[in-house]
């Protein structure tokens, strides 16, 4: 079976500084250093010219320039989600203890319930969750490691629709 090699070239933008070593590319900007691990037999990454260039595979070349491509994003600009606490019953009071975002209250309960913040800052203001960081697949997990805490059994969701939801994303 024949292997469908490809070349890719991304132009590295003005205010990013890239490294490669390793199998890790590494890219720093306004907002910070976002680091990538990749699979060496895979790919071969080089800067060529102020460039970026990755050969390999079709799809393990795609696959990581998407990732390099969220890497200078996420350096200069950083990834927001706003999350908007909904409640029909009982208030929920969100906290943030280091890297856990603590519900309490969440349908009545006692124990409050608990999600991890995976290399994210959580800015509560009023009903509203803010999250931010630089890394876009940490974002995704913090979000979903929410939705996870704010489960809800097998109580009908047409009544019980207490929880967190995404209202604006970047």
């Amino acid at each position: 079976m024949a292997r469908n090699i490809v070349e890719v070239l991304l132009e590295i933008p003005q205010d990013a500084k890239v490294e490669v070593k390793n199998g890790e590319v590494m890219v720093s900007g306004k907002k910070g250093l976002v680091k990538k691990a990749y699979d060496v037999h895979s790919v071969s990454v080089s800067i060529e010219n102020g460039k970026l260039k990755i050969i390999g595979e079709k799809m393990f070349t795609n696959t990581l320039r998407a990732h390099v491509k969220n890497m200078f994003k996420g350096s200069e600009a950083g990834f927001i989600a706003k999350l908007k606490s909904l409640h029909a019953h009982f208030p929920m009071e969100l906290k943030v203890e280091g890297e856990v975002l603590v519900i309490k209250n969440f349908l009545g309960e006692k124990i409050p319930r608990k999600a991890r913040l995976i290399n994210t800052k959580a800015q509560i203001k009023g009903q509203d969750l803010v999250l931010e960081s630089l890394v876009k697949e940490d974002l995704g997990q913090t979000i979903s490691n929410i939705k996870n805490a704010l489960r809800k059994g097998s109580r009908d969701l047409r009544v019980f629709q207490d929880g967190l939801y995404v209202i604006e994303r970047n």
